[in-house]
């Protein structure tokens, strides 16, 4: 069986990238193959593309891009009864050669930017999609939503609490936002200024600049998505004594380089899905808790165009790829 897929043909950047015919995946044991109804573009599977993470693992090419999805199973292979055909699913997948990268869960399969991806059945990265959550939401909240769920429990903000949130206008930053926006602190967020009004309309008290002066000062509570995780000293100096800086950008902070004893930095990376996974994540949707903003939507004829976008254009939330049936 045939089907349209975007590959990367060799490590490059997005406009190398290209739709093509391809053979589709058969399920393993183990494995459910879907079809996708839609998928969503993600930092992660442009660093793998383009080759920044080819130190430490080399990727088998050509490579299907794509990690989240949402769709209909239409096979399952031995061993799976947990899927059954016609299920409504979602979650995301990463290729065997990244597995290395999760923990025992990882949801190996192949790339969601095609009309078919195999995923392992038996892992919480990968649900049933209820009714209540359409499938262009449950693909755009696949991997950043679960990431915003993991920093918010871990961060557990209580009401009163300022909080400054570095990085407020990504997919994870604007996920975060939503469920900020019922914690009852008193929020600051950072963003361009064309962002600022959607970051407001997000839950924002206060919309700053980037630049680290506009910090504000004696801060309980920090929440970074953007700034990589040995460059955190200007937001350390913001954090109050006995405050809390949460971080998920690697690389993890060095204690030992932690100028500050006075304060808790920690780094959230829930590999495993220690605490939920999709099924946990979708509840938290139909509950309200949690909604993902779609900045655009493309076809995956034009999946090239959305990656070229993202890097170029640095949307505000998530873009969301959909596949016709």
């Amino acid at each position: 069986m045939k089907m349209k897929a975007l590959v990367a043909h060799d490590y490059g950047q997005p406009d190398t990238y290209e739709v093509v015919e391809a053979d589709a995946p058969s399920p393993a044991t183990g494995e459910i193959l879907v079809r996708v109804v839609a998928s969503a573009v993600n930092m992660a599977d442009l660093r793998v593309a383009r080759g920044d993470l080819s130190q430490f693992v080399q990727l088998p090419l050509p490579h299907v891009l794509g990690a989240d999805f949402a769709g209909t199973v239409t096979a399952v292979g031995d061993g799976v009864s947990r899927f059954a055909v016609g299920d409504e699913v979602f979650g995301y997948t990463t290729s065997a050669a990244m597995a290395a990268f999760g923990g025992p869960n990882s949801p190996t399969g192949t790339g969601s930017m095609a009309e078919y991806l195999t995923v392992r059945a038996d892992t919480p990265f990968v649900a049933h999609r209820p009714a209540g959550l359409s499938v262009q939401d449950a693909a755009a909240l696949a991997t950043t939503g679960l990431t915003a769920r993991a920093l918010a429990l871990t961060a557990d903000v209580q009401p009163g609490e300022r909080v400054l949130v570095v990085g407020a206008t990504g997919a994870v930053g604007t996920a975060l936002m939503t469920i900020l926006s019922s914690s009852g602190a008193q929020i600051t967020a950072t963003a361009m200024p064309a962002d600022a009004d959607a970051i407001t309309a997000l839950g924002a008290d206060h919309v700053i600049g980037f630049d680290p002066a506009e910090y504000p000062a004696d801060v309980d509570v920090i929440l970074n998505v953007a700034l990589p995780g040995n460059s955190l000293d200007d937001l350390i100096a913001t954090v109050k004594p006995g405050g809390r800086l949460f971080t998920i950008v690697p690389p993890p902070p060095n204690p030992e380089q932690i100028p500050r004893q006075d304060i808790t930095v920690t780094y959230v990376a829930d590999a495993n899905a220690d605490l939920g996974g999709m099924t946990e994540l979708a509840q938290l949707a139909l509950d309200g808790g949690i909604r993902p903003v779609i900045a655009k939507v493309y076809t995956l004829d034009d999946a090239v165009q959305a990656y070229v976008d993202f890097v170029g254009e640095h949307p505000v939330g998530k873009l969301v790829v959909t596949v016709p049936q």
